[in-house]
């Protein structure tokens, strides 16, 4: 009878009871040290490893006895309670360090860690009231969790010095791929965007090319440098003033120049650009000033053309978006004072025409409406090349002068395809057939200029001109997101016609001392040859061979019999 119980073997091997413990230890280690919270992952891997250690205990009594009084836990016991106490010893000591926010920097550079230089500046841009609050905005996903951890130190810096006037933001882009779209955003990327009423202002995020202080830093400068730019925007018709916030109106670019760039932006009426002494002062910007004149369906009085042309002769800039007149006459901007004024200064000047592009057309829209990709590399529209467009309605082409005013240089921005023509003599305010819209001969053909910049340095005058009205108004600003980019390509022309973007270029950079290890080692071929030959051969099999040699000389000698 007992040799009977002695020969029988339990329905699970003992052995296959430890590793099942031992994977669940293993699987709750892994929650804890992965996971943000344990979770009942964690705790049933801990409740199958507790329950598999003690059906073991109770299946192979003998061993478990063995254990307790072999050598290993009389031994071990005490290696593994100093174990335990240097455990927590470390942990108190970390805790210390973290409350105290002791650390030190190990880069080569001490790239994480903001150099005095760097330090002051942003104390200084935090301590300007006229400053806006403004994000570091990254995009990292879970494959950089990594370099995520080390970015957050330095912007961790950078809040804390700005005493939160500068604070930071990761985003996932593939939990949130339409916030990354509307960055133009990839992971890895970085942005400095500035707050308004706390929320960011997608529209107005400066790209920094990587997370590095000094790129960061050159960033808070260009966004926080306001200067003295005043815009001061010609009062047309109610419709088009900066106070108006409905979709035909100007508010949302006044309110742009204002909250985000420290603009001065002002209205000014025609009776005030005729008597200087009932509006504004003008010429009196330190650093740039632009009269905005946002259309125009009827001439201005001669006066207010004599009034700008004085304006532009004391070194004055504009930005003209024209308009046709509905009824077929002059306009604002074709009127014959006008266009003797664009003539004489600038050599350029605005046709009465339509401009109707069949290559361009917009989907399910009248002819009338204009879509225009064809860009040149001026700052106006750099960057637009085959990624988006313009959106025109009854655009007009403009004309440049085969011989242009001495010190004049003229620039086209936009052309239509080759496959566009002009119509001219159009009275909207009456039925048009269809067949007169149609190209006929004696019609201008080809490839036709619909925005434009001039500049005569003579004067020191710049002129931004448009063939259409509507790129500044307030309803664009949502298209943006579409690749239509009628608001920013606005508000790029008062940045130029003012010199915003010289006045940016010319912002401090920040320098750093060089040090021995940026200097970059160079090697032909033969060299690298090398290099690889010892890496990749010589070293691994070296150490190979050299532990192998040490195994013989080491080994056990029997003695000879």
């Amino acid at each position: 009878m007992n040799e009977m119980k002695t020969n029988q073997q339990p329905v699970i091997p003992p052995v296959l009871l430890l590793l099942i413990a031992l994977g669940g230890l293993l699987v709750a280690l892994f929650v804890w040290v992965t996971q943000p919270s344990f979770g009942v992952i964690g705790v049933g891997a801990l409740g199958v490893s507790g329950l598999s250690l003690l059906m073991w205990a109770l299946l192979v009594p003998e061993q478990l006895m063995a254990l307790l009084r072999g050598r290993a836990l009389s031994f071990g016991g005490t290696a593994l309670l100093v174990t335990v106490v240097l455990v927590i010893v470390l942990a108190l000591v970390y805790i210390l360090i973290r409350n105290q926010n002791l650390r030190v920097d190990f880069s080569e550079r001490n790239q994480f860690t903001l150099t005095e230089e760097v330090r002051d500046l942003v104390e200084i841009i935090a301590a300007d009231p006229t400053t806006p609050d403004l994000r570091i905005v990254g995009f990292y996903g879970g494959t950089l969790a990594a370099q995520r951890g080390q970015i957050e130190v330095l912007l961790r810096e950078f809040e804390a010095v700005s005493e939160g006037r500068v604070d930071y933001e990761f985003i996932d882009p593939d939990l949130q791929p339409a916030l990354a779209e509307r960055y133009a955003a990839q992971a890895g990327s970085v942005f400095l965007v500035p707050l308004v009423d706390g929320a960011p202002d997608i529209e107005q995020a400066e790209p920094i090319a990587a997370a590095d202080q000094r790129l960061i830093a050159e960033a808070l400068i260009r966004v926080s440098a306001l200067g003295d730019f005043r815009a001061y925007f010609l009062v047309i018709d109610e419709t088009t003033t900066i106070e108006n916030a409905e979709g035909t109106g100007l508010a949302t670019l006044a309110t742009g120049f204002r909250d985000i760039f420290g603009w001065q932006v002002e209205e000014i009426t025609i009776s005030e650009l005729t008597n200087p002494e009932l509006g504004p002062e003008l010429g009196a910007a330190e650093d740039g000033e632009v009269i905005v004149i946002p259309g125009g369906r009827d001439p201005l009085p001669d006066q207010a053309v004599a009034a700008l042309r004085d304006y532009v002769a004391d070194g004055g800039d504009l930005v003209i978006f024209s308009a046709p007149n509905l009824e077929g006459g002059d306009s604002l901007a074709t009127g014959p004072q006008m266009t003797a004024l664009l003539e004489e200064t600038f050599g350029v000047s605005v046709n009465s025409d339509l401009v109707i592009d069949l290559g361009g057309l917009v989907g399910g829209q009248s002819v009338a409406d204009l879509l225009v990709e064809n860009f040149s590399d001026q700052f106006i529209v750099s960057g637009l090349q085959g990624q988006a467009s313009v959106q025109m309605q009854l655009a007009q082409s403009l004309n440049i002068a085969d011989d242009l005013p001495e010190s004049v240089t003229v620039t086209p921005l936009a052309r239509t395809s080759d496959q566009a023509y002009a119509k001219e003599g159009l009275n909207y305010s009456t039925e048009i057939e269809m067949a007169a819209l149609e190209q006929a001969e004696g019609d201008r053909t080809g490839e036709l200029v619909v925005g434009l910049v001039a500049e005569n340095t003579a004067l020191g005058a710049r002129l931004v001109l448009w063939g259409n009205d509507v790129l500044p108004q307030n309803v664009w600003r949502q298209f943006d997101g579409f690749g239509i980019r009628n608001f920013e390509v606005a508000r790029r022309s008062i940045f130029w016609a003012g010199e915003y973007d010289t006045f940016l270029a010319n912002l401090p950079t920040i320098s750093f001392e060089a040090l021995p290890q940026d200097t970059p080692l160079l090697a032909d071929a033969q060299q690298l040859g090398v290099v690889q030959f010892v890496t990749l051969l010589v070293m691994p099999f070296g150490v190979l061979a050299l532990g192998a040699f040490v195994w013989w000389l080491r080994r056990e000698r029997r003695p000879a019999v």
